[in-house]
């Protein structure tokens, strides 16, 4: 009569362990016996006996209820469908994740084809879940269609992650022509009021900038963007801007918003006045404007004040309030808006 072998603990984990290791590999597309060796080091040597071993594993994910498939010659693997792995919670977040990268989001075509290779595995009372549409939504919808800056940013990620120097022409909202930035530090890209940014440091204005993405010239023919040879230098981290601001009590009720850097926050019955700081010029003016009539720049640099006066003119202007000519916009303004 022939006995089993009993496996230990140890040893029945690093099965199970090499099995979702192959499952895995094996979901994202066909691969022969040699390049699962590869990407799998030290699980499967080329020889018979690692041979045998990866035939069984076939075999046993085969049991475990996948479905696996072998086709060409050489032979090639594929797990095309199986047990779910979701858990009820992943497909909440899954359904969150969905609704948030709405159309016109850059990173949408990504997120849909990786949810929808989730959504695949799983279980029917999973399913329903999924097509079900959540209560809470919040929905990352781009003021415009960043589809087509896609390719540019996941350059850009690159170029950041790299810690390497770009150039590029830009369409500056103040400027006829297409401005050139010859030399930049790319930081980070943030995604503000609806639009993505660009922030990186300029040697030629000294200073970092702000760029929105969809302005950055994408033209082969002129070198835009372009990666340079050189590597960033050390980050060179702007000076905080000191300022203060007003609003009505009744806006503070449950706590001033974070989006500053806060110092203090006096308040009385009336006002609520905060000392804050931000490194970002653009960004304390933006956020300002976004409180309408309700926030007053009290104190801050002459520049951020003046600033903060010519975006107020240009808006009279437009409501024809002030007669045109009235207020000179800074011509070098400041690439960022």
């Amino acid at each position: 009569m022939a006995m089993t072998r009993a496996i230990d603990k140890g040893e029945a984990y690093g099965v199970v362990i090499r099995l979702m290791q192959l499952r895995d590999l094996l979901r994202t597309g066909p691969r022969d016996f040699r390049a699962v060796a590869e990407e799998l080091p030290g699980t499967y040597d080329d020889g018979e006996a690692g041979k045998r071993r990866f035939r069984r594993d076939v075999h046993n994910l085969g049991a475990l209820g996948y479905a696996v498939e072998r086709t060409g010659r050489p032979a090639r693997w594929l797990i095309s469908g199986g047990p779910s792995f979701v858990s009820d919670e992943d497909v909440e977040a899954m359904a969150h994740v969905r609704d948030a990268f709405a159309t016109g989001h850059p990173q949408a075509p990504a997120v849909q084809r990786w949810l929808q290779k989730l959504s695949g595995q799983l279980s029917d009372g999973q399913a329903k879940r999924w097509r079900r549409r959540p209560a809470l939504r919040v929905p990352l919808r781009p003021a415009i269609d960043y589809t087509a800056s896609s390719s540019l940013i996941e350059w850009l990620e690159t170029a950041i992650d790299k810690q390497q120097q770009i150039a590029f022409l830009y369409r500056a909202p103040t400027s006829a022509t297409l401005v050139p930035h010859r030399r930049l530090d790319p930081y980070e890209i943030e995604y503000t009021d609806r639009h993505f940014y660009l922030l990186a440091f300029d040697y030629d204005r000294g200073t970092t900038l702000t760029f929105r993405v969809d302005r950055i010239v994408q033209d082969r023919a002129e070198r835009s963007p372009e990666l340079l040879r050189s590597h960033q230098q050390p980050r060179h981290e702007p000076k905080p801007i000191h300022f203060t601001y007003r609003l009505p009590a009744a806006l503070a009720d449950s706590g001033v918003s974070e989006r500053f850097t806060i110092h203090a926050v006096h308040k009385d019955e009336q006002y609520v006045i905060i000392e804050a700081s931000d490194p970002s010029e653009f960004k304390i003016v933006r956020v300002l404007l976004g409180y309408g009539e309700s926030a007053l720049l009290l104190d801050g640099p002459p520049s951020l004040v003046q600033r903060m006066r010519e975006k107020v003119a240009l808006m009279s202007r437009q409501y024809g309030l002030l007669p045109t000519g009235s207020t000179q916009v800074d011509e070098e303004q400041r690439n960022d808006i």
